[in-house]
């Protein structure tokens, strides 16, 4: 089930990294178990994988066990594939968030939100294990859902399942919004090149400007940043808060440019951007 030196470029949408010592894909909640209980018994570091769109390895790799968690399980399908089939029985609620790459489970860790949705506004309750084995379902509050950021964030744990109370809408209102936000995307978002997605949070607080919620978009472009590169990684000239890897890009080229950012912006405006990426180290 445990490989050995296997390629991580090619199991994230930034296509970039180095190897995994170890790397396996669980089929079952016993594979995950005993798969916990390895990195235990062999003092391994472990780091759970959904579609990889939110990640960036190192090019160093990652000295431990990657545990990609695919469609055997519920929450390793595509997003995607949750809004189509409640679509499909005339159940919204999350269908603005259509187009974002990542994995049920993947959008539940780092709640994903987009145009005024945000997928913790129709959870109902999430069963996860726990690196013990224990199985836990946690209600929609103890998952402690905000602003990107989740309960699961700061536990280790793999998610397994969840339960939602999706808003009966009629199909068309539904597609139509689908269609609306899709069409924004490819519009706005830099699909031509490989990318994590946002790389920075929206700064909601202490931000000395006049509005109180200013995009982190907003102020890297402001600064003058779109198509400032480093190697081959490059602030999108789309969209700004987007880093795209123009070929070769390394993970050393793209944690220079995200501090060349965050240093301007910071100078310019007196904001801090925190990253909505993992870096996944070690």
């Amino acid at each position: 089930m445990i490989s050995r030196n296997v390629s991580l470029k090619k199991y994230n949408t930034f296509k970039i990294g180095g190897n995994a010592k170890l790397f396996a894909e669980p089929k079952t909640i016993r594979d995950i178990k005993d798969l916990f209980l390895f990195c235990r018994q062999n003092n391994e570091k472990f780091f759970i994988l959904g579609a990889g769109s939110n990640v960036l390895f190192g090019d160093e790799g990652f000295d431990g066990l990657v545990i990609k968690i695919g469609k055997h399980f519920e929450t390793g399908k595509s997003l995607h594939t949750l809004i189509q089939t409640a679509a499909d029985k005339g159940l919204g609620g999350i269908e603005k968030l259509e187009g974002i790459p990542g994995t049920i489970g993947g959008a539940i860790f780092m709640n994903a939100s987009a145009h005024g949705q945000q997928i913790s506004d129709c959870i109902e309750s999430v069963v996860s294990v726990t690196i013990y084995g224990e199985i836990i379902t946690r209600t929609k509050e103890e998952c402690k859902c905000a602003y990107r950021n989740s309960v699961f964030r700061m536990l280790d744990e793999s998610i397994l399942s969840a339960e939602f109370n999706f808003v009966p809408m009629a199909k068309d209102v539904i597609n139509k919004n689908r269609k609306e936000v899709l069409a924004w995307r490819r519009e706005k978002q830099p699909l031509k090149y490989p990318n994590a997605g946002s790389v920075f949070k929206n700064p909601t607080n202490n931000i000395p400007l006049a509005d109180s919620r200013v995009s982190a978009g907003y102020l890297i472009d402001s600064c003058g940043l779109k198509g400032c590169r480093v190697g081959d990684a490059q602030v999108s000239e789309l969209h700004a808060n987007f880093i795209v890897n123009r070929g070769s890009a390394t993970a050393k080229d793209v944690k220079a440019l995200i501090k060349k950012v965050t240093q301007t912006v910071k100078d310019a405006h007196g904001v801090d951007l925190e990253t909505e990426i993992i870096v996944a180290t070690g």
